[in-house]
């Protein structure tokens, strides 16, 4: 059983359908994507293809610059650099360039699909700025009396 979900015409979901198998045993067995022909059966559960670790060509121009990104990325403090990090003892510093290039084109993706700024989970914005205007408010705080200072 396949269901089809219409989508509006700007919506640039990759989700087309989703593949169910309807036999009464395997009734939570679902696959997205739809690609059913390329599955099997494992012991009653519906194992997915395996996929090689190839990656297509795509745009030259913005491989290379991802790729860039990414090397720069991986020498940041930001969850980038932990991604890196996890990646590089299982696959490789050139793969696990590409997968970091491959994690900042998602990010960008869901930035401008929810029209939000960039947020690195492993910066804590409130210490920066606190660190960058607490002169500042101790200042104005002076200057408004809130705080005496010692006069000599």
């Amino acid at each position: 059983m396949i269901l089809f979900i219409n989508l509006p015409p700007g919506n640039c979901s990759p989700l087309t359908h989703i593949a169910v198998d309807a036999t009464p045993d395997h009734e939570r067995n679902f696959e997205v994507g739809g690609g059913g022909e390329r599955s099997h059966r494992f012991f009653g559960d519906l194992i997915p293809h395996s996929k090689s670790g190839r990656t297509r060509k795509g745009n030259a121009y913005v491989r290379r610059l991802l790729c860039e990104f990414a090397h720069a990325a991986s020498r940041t403090t930001s969850a980038f650099k932990a991604k890196f990090s996890s990646l590089i003892v299982r696959r490789g510093y050139k793969r696990s360039i590409v997968a970091l290039g491959h994690k900042i084109l998602r990010t960008i993706f869901f930035m401008f699909k929810r029209r939000e700024h960039y947020r690195d989970s492993a910066t804590d914005y409130e210490k920066l700025s606190v660190q960058r205007n607490a002169a500042r408010w101790i200042k104005t705080l002076i200057q408004h009396g809130f705080i005496k200072t010692a006069q000599a």
